[in-house]
C-alpha cells in the first residue's frame, strides 16, 4: 500500500503476522482486519505523526508520538524543514540510542504558558544525540531547555538555542542542566558547534545537586548575551571532572564565560572571549588540575575583579600562551587574580583559603593606564615566566609619564619564582605592595627580566629571604629599589648580576630614604609639608627628624613618589629645603644582609656623580661589587667612602671616547678611554687599592 498523504506519504507492507498493532496513521493503517507496517528507510520522519511545522498549529503532541515511537527501537527522527510550535506539556523523554535531528531551516518554538515549570527534552538512556535544529523560547516562563540525567553519552551538535531573555526577561530560561539526578553519574556529555545566546546560563548545575559529571567536551560554539555564566561548571556538592573547552567564541556576559567549582581537571584552550562585566574565567572552590591555554580575550572585566580570578583552595591552575587585551579598558582590574577570595567557607562547605602552585606563563598581556597585571596575594608555589607586559607609559627627559598600574605585584606568598618577563610603559614592573609586612614573602626568585621605560622596574619592600638576579633594566625612572619596614623578622637578601642602562636613578639599594622639604612649615598638628617626590613609602606613625631640628610625626601613610607629607611638627619649625634622613631597620637582628654583587649601573658613567652607598648599623651590605659604566666625557667618578663596607670589589669601565678621572682616598687616578680599572679594599678595609 502507498499512502499520498501530505507529509504522511510513504510505502506501507501487510503483517500476517502483526495482529495487535494499533492503527496511529504513521507507523500503522488497519483496513478491516488487515494492518499494514510502514516500511521505514533511513529516519523516522515527525510529520508521519501529523507535525505540520507551519509556524501556527500545536505539534507537541504529533512530536511527543514520534519519540516515543523512536524511543522503542534506538531510532533516528527527522524534523524535515518547517517552523515547529510546540506547547510543552511535559520533557520530551528520548531514550537510548534515539537521534533527534534536523535540517537548516528547522526551527522549534517552545511555549511553557501552562505548566509552571518544564523542560524541553531529556536523556532516559545512554547514547542520545540532538542536532541541526533552531531552538527558541517564545513566552516569559521559568524554562530549561535539556535537563541531562544520569546516563553515558548526550550529545548536541548543530544547535541555535535562544532562550529571547532581552524580550523575556522575568524568568531565567537555562539552557543545559547537568546532575539533574542526585548521586547519579552522567558521563560523556558532547555539545559541538552549537550556538547559545540571551539565556541565563549555557550550562550549570545546582549548588545542592550531589551528582557526579564526567567527561563533558565543549568545542566549537559560540555564547551571546547571556545574563549569568555561559559555562558554569559548578559542583560545590557534586564533582565534575575531565572537562574540555575548546575553539568556543564567548561575546556580551554579564557574569562569567567559564566557572569552575570544585572541578577535577579542566583545559580551556584556543577560545575568544571579549566584552565580559566580571571575570570570563572564574576558578574556586579547591577545585584543580587546571589549564587555560592558548586563549584570546578582550576587553573583560570592565566592572571588577579580573580577566581569570583564581580564588579558595584551588590549585595546581596554569594560565599559558594566552592573548589578553586590556587596553580599551576604563575601570582598574587585573588581568589575573590569585587570592583567598573572602572568609568563611565555600558553597561546598570547605575553608577559604589562597590558592597554592599556580603558573602564568607565556603570556602576552597589553593594559591600559588602570589595568594591573598580576595580583598574587598569600599563595604557596607560584611561578610568572616567559610573559610580556605593555603599558602606555613611557619615560621622557628623565620622567615617567602615562600609567598608575603595575604588571606583577606579590603579597605575603611563598616560594615563587618570577623569570624572564618582558615590561615595557608600566608604572611598577614588579613589587610587594608599600603598606606590606612579609612583601615578597619568603624564597622568591626574581630574576633574567627586562624592564623598560617603567617608573619602577623593581620594588621591594620587607623582603624575606630572596634573590633577584640577572635583570635588566632599561630607560626606567628608578631601576630598583629596596627597603623595609620595623617587622622583627630576619630577612636576607641576594642581589647580583642586575644591570642598569639608561636610567634616571642609580639602583637603590638601601634601608634608608632621604626626604627634601619645599617650601617652610611652622610647627603645630596636622600639618601639610610640601616635599619633593618620595623615592619610598612611608607608614602612618613614621618619625621624621630635618637638619633644622623639626620632628615630624606622620598621622597619613605616604605612598611613593608623593609630594606632600601630612602630621604633627614638634621642636622648630621645618625650613625651606630642609633635609632629612629617615632609616628603616628590618630588626636589631645584625646578622641580616644584603648580598650585593656583579651588578652593573651605568648611571654614575652617565651623570660623574658620588657614588653613594651608606649603611646603618643595623643593616650590612656584604660581598659587595659594583661595575661602573662610564659613557659621559671626561667624568670624574667618586668611589664610595672605604668605612662600613665588607669584602668588596669595584670595577670602572670607560666606555667613552675621552680619558676619565676615578678619584678615591684622597687619589686620583687617570682611566685612558676603552680600558678598565679594578678595586678592592686593602686588609684593614680602610683604603682602596688599585688591583690593575
Amino acid at each position: 500500500m502507498h499512502i499520498t498523504d501530505d507529509g504522511k506519504e510513504g510505502l506501507f507492507r501487510y503483517s500476517a503476522t502483526d495482529v495487535s498493532s494499533v492503527d496511529d496513521s504513521a507507523m500503522v493503517i488497519r483496513s478491516g482486519s488487515r494492518r499494514y507496517l510502514r516500511v521505514i528507510r533511513g529516519a523516522v520522519n515527525a510529520k508521519w505523526f501529523g507535525a505540520k511545522g507551519d509556524g501556527t498549529t500545536d505539534d507537541y503532541s504529533a512530536i511527543a508520538r514520534a519519540v516515543a515511537y523512536v524511543g522503542k527501537k534506538s531510532q533516528s527522527l527527522f524534523l524535515p524543514k518547517g517552523v515547529y510550535y510546540l506547547k510543552l506539556k511535559a520533557s520530551l523523554a528520548l531514550a537510548a540510542g534515539v537521534n533527534m535531528y534536523g535540517e537548516a531551516g528547522t526551527v522549534l518554538n517552545l511555549d511553557t504558558t501552562t505548566p509552571v515549570y518544564t523542560s524541553f527534552a531529556s536523556n532516559i538512556g545512554d547514547n542520545v544525540t540532538i542536532s541541526n535544529l533552531e531552538i527558541n523560547r517564545i513566552v516569559d516562563r521559568p524554562f530549561v531547555f535539556f535537563m541531562v540525567q544520569s546516563f553515558k553519552g548526550f550529545t548536541f551538535r548543530n544547535l541555535k538555542i535562544n532562550g529571547n531573555r532581552a524580550r523575556y526577561a522575568n524568568f531565567y530560561c537555562h539552557a543545559f542542566q547537568m546532575g539533574v539526578n542526585n548521586a547519579g553519574v552522567s558521563e560523556n556529555v558532547t555539545i559541538d558547534s552549537c550556538s547559545i545566546m540571551q539565556t541565563s546560563y549555557g550550562l550549570f548545575m545546582t549548588n545542592a545537586s550531589t551528582a557526579v559529571v564526567k567527561n563533558v567536551t565543549v568545542s566549537n560554539c559560540m555564547f551571546d548575551s547571556n545574563t549569568s555564566t555561559d559555562l558554569e561548571f559548578n559542583s560545590p556538592n557534586g564533582s565534575f571532572s575531565s572537562v574540555s573547552v575548546d575553539n568556543c567564541r564567548f561575546s556580551n556576559g554579564r557574569l562569567f564565560a567559564v566557572g569552575f567549582a570544585n572541578v577535577k581537571s579542566a583545559k580551556v584552550k584556543n577560545c575568544f572571549f571579549e566584552r565580559y562585566d566580571k571575570e570570563p574565567v572564574h576558578i574556586e572552590d579547591y577545585s584543580e588540575d587546571i589549564s587555560i591555554e592558548s586563549n584570546s580575550f578582550k576587553s573583560c572585566a570592565l566592572n571588577v575583579y579580573a580577566y581569570v580570578q583564581i580564588i579558595s583552595g584551588s590549585r595546581r591552575v596554569r594560565v599559558s600562551n594566552n592573548t589578553f587585551d586590556a587596553s580599551a579598558n576604563a575601570a582598574a582590574t587585573n588581568v589575573m587574580s590569585a587570592l583567598a577570595g573572602g572568609l568563611g567557607s565555600t558553597g561546598g562547605g570547605r575553608k577559604v583559603i589562597p590558592p597554592r602552585s599556580i603558573s602564568f606563563l607565556n603570556n602576552d598581556v597589553l593594559l591600559s593606564s588602570v589595568v594591573n597585571g598580576l595580583y598574587v596575594e598569600a599563595v604557596t608555589n607560584f611561578t610568572i615566566s616567559g610573559n610580556k607586559f605593555r603599558g602606555p607609559g613611557g619615560v621622557t627627559s628623565g620622567v615617567f609619564n602615562g600609567a598608575s598600574n603595575y604588571a606583577i605585584r606579590v603579597y605575603a606568598s611563598q616560594f615563587g619564582v618570577i623569570s624572564d618577563n618582558n615590561i615595557r610603559g608600566i608604572n611598577s614592573g614588579i613589587s610587594s605592595p608599600p603598606n606590606n609586612v612579609n612583601g615578597l614573602s619568603e624564597g622568591q626568585v626574581v630574576s633574567g627580566n627586562s624592564f623598560s621605560d617603567c617608573l619602577v622596574g623593581i620594588a621591594g619592600y620587607n623582603l624575606f629571604p630572596s634573590t633577584i638576579s640577572q635583570n635588566t633594566f632599561t630607560q626606567c625612572q628608578f631601576p630598583m629599589f629596596t627597603g623595609a619596614y620595623s617587622s622583627g623578622v630576619p630577612k636576607n637578601l641576594v642581589i647580583t648580576g642586575n644591570s642598569a642602562i639608561r636610567c634616571s636613578n642609580p639602583f637603590l639599594i638601601y634601608n634608608y630614604v632621604n626626604v627634601r622639604a619645599t617650601s617652610a612649615v611652622t610647627s603645630g598638628s596636622d600639618k601639610t609639608v610640601s616635599i619633593s617626590p618620595l623615592p619610598g613609602v612611608f607608614p602612618q606613625g613614621t618619625v621624621i627628624t630635618f637638619a633644622s631640628g623639626a620632628v615630624l610625626t606622620l598621622t597619613k601613610a605616604a605612598a611613593f613618589q608623593a609630594t606632600k607629607l601630612t602630621g604633627n611638627i614638634t621642636v622648630s619649625n621645618i625650613l625651606a629645603n630642609d633635609t632629612a634622613t629617615v632609616y628603616r631597620r628590618y630588626s636589631s637582628d645584625v646578622k641580616q644582609t644584603q648580598t650585593v654583587f656583579k651588578n652593573i649601573d651605568d648611571f654614575y658613567g652617565r651623570s660623574g656623580s658620588t657614588l653613594i652607598k651608606e649603611v646603618h648599623a643595623d643593616y650590612q651590605v656584604v660581598g659587595y661589587e659594583e661595575t661602573i659604566i662610564i659613557t659621559a666625557n671626561a667624568p670624574t667618578i667618586k668611589l664610595p667612602p672605604a668605612i662600613s663596607w665588607n669584602t668588596k670589589e669595584i670595577t670602572v669601565k670607560n666606555s667613552s671616547a675621552r680619558n676619565a678621572t676615578v678619584s678615591h682616598d684622597g687619589v686620583k687616578d687617570t682611566l685612558k678611554a676603552g680600558t678598565s680599572v679594578g678595586y678592592r679594599l686593602n686588609d684593614a678595609g680602610s683604603a682602596y687599592i688599585k688591583m690593575n
